[in-house]
């Protein structure tokens, strides 16, 4: 099939690009069938652009790469943001997908890509996390309504990749996610794939897996035992994301392709 016809995609990652190279991986063994037109990162030492390099000789893909100013917990200005949406549409592609991008999406993305996308309240610290937790025995686990998935999924072309369930994660990343999901006790956890709205990991969730969590924080553990014990389970939602998350990124790409050629 022709990369003129597959769906095209723009990723933003900051970090070492483990993910998106399961990505690519998973392109090249026809796993998946979309093509990655282009790469965003806040710093030409990103870990990604190694990957970029790596697909682009080996794979024979054809990615074209962007550097753009951004600091970590931060929102871009204007013009960082149309530099973005111009090398999204110089790239032909229909969506951009956020994995590990560390600064905030800012207004002008999130509305060109996304719409007037309203940010859900969700609870920010760990005491309104834990009430929507559903308690059994000493543990607890995620309520039955979790995942609620969007049923307009076509509307979004900004995703983003969340190694935690946003209903009780959301403005944590990384490890602070896996921190939270220890301290509520939680005995499962999800991978969640979701639309980007203005509020850090509020937007709808367009996938998510459910995984057991396996591990007990104790009531007196160390520093050291938490950091260690959020590092493991870090380590198996990884696992998880590089597995499903092509997958999920494939099925969207065509959903939004569909959407917008009607």
């Amino acid at each position: 099939m022709s990369d003129n016809i597959l769906p095209r995609v723009v990723i933003w990652g900051d970090g070492q690009g483990s993910t998106f190279r399961a990505t690519v991986d998973a392109i090249n063994a026809d796993i998946v069938r979309f093509c990655v037109a282009g790469v965003i990162a806040t710093s030409k030492d990103a870990g990604i652009l190694e990957h970029v390099k790596y697909a682009n000789k080996y794979y024979k893909m054809k990615i074209s790469t962007l550097i753009v100013p951004g600091m970590p917990g931060k929102r871009q200005d204007i013009k960082t943001q149309q530099i973005v949406l111009n090398f999204i549409k110089d790239c032909n592609a229909q969506s951009m997908v956020l994995m590990g991008a560390l600064v905030i999406m800012g207004d002008l993305i999130v509305k060109e890509l996304n719409g007037d996308l309203q940010a859900k309240e969700l609870p920010r610290e760990l005491e309104g996390a834990q009430k929507l937790m559903v308690k059994k025995g000493n543990l607890y686990s995620l309520p039955s309504y979790f995942p609620e998935l969007d049923k307009t999924p076509g509307k979004y072309g900004l995703t983003n990749s969340h190694p935690a369930p946003t209903l009780v994660t959301a403005n944590t990343h990384g490890i602070g996610a896996q921190k939270r999901m220890l301290q509520l006790r939680s005995s499962d956890s999800a991978v969640t794939y979701h639309a980007v709205a203005n509020s850090i990991d509020t937007g709808p969730i367009l996938a998510a897996h459910i995984f057991p969590t396996e591990i007990l924080l104790q009531d007196n553990a160390s520093k050291q035992e938490i950091d260690n014990q959020a590092e493991r389970l870090n380590k198996k939602a990884q696992r998880i994301e590089k597995a499903y998350l092509p997958l999920d990124v494939e099925k969207q790409l065509y959903i939004r392709q569909k959407y917008l050629l009607n």
